[in-house]
């Protein structure tokens, strides 16, 4: 039984560590929010944000995503709730810029609710 499981644990080991130790793993960015285009003088706001095709190796490039954000209207703000708007196609930035405020109310307005285009619906 030893003899089987010392190979099997340093497979195991050498298989989860390799790819990740030798890619250059992608860092998150900040996020520039300004205001949306279709309705640029609104409480919410909206950016582009380039996320990694693969977190674990950078060297596979970005893509561009569309979010908005209903900011926190009470401060301290305590954090953000990130909203799946289902699919397929709807756009969630639309959603939030719709229903930000009444999802807020529901949740605390010490939080921000963000939403993002899984499919490149919107653009700044």
């Amino acid at each position: 039984m030893q003899s089987f499981l010392l190979p099997l644990l340093t497979f195991i080991f050498i298989n989860s560590c390799s790819g990740s130790v030798l890619k250059e793993r992608a860092t998150p960015a900040s996020v520039a929010w300004g205001g949306c285009l279709n309705q640029p003088q609104a409480a919410f706001e909206c950016a582009n944000v380039d996320v990694p095709l693969d977190w674990q190796d950078a060297s596979k490039g970005t893509v561009p995503i569309y979010v908005s954000r209903y900011p926190a209207t009470k401060l301290p703000r305590k954090g953000y709730m990130f909203y799946n708007p289902g699919g397929p196609g709807l756009s969630g930035s639309r959603f939030i810029q719709s229903q930000g405020k009444l999802l807020q109310a529901q949740l605390g307005l010490d939080w921000d609710v963000i939403s993002w285009d899984p499919r490149k619906r919107e653009r700044l």
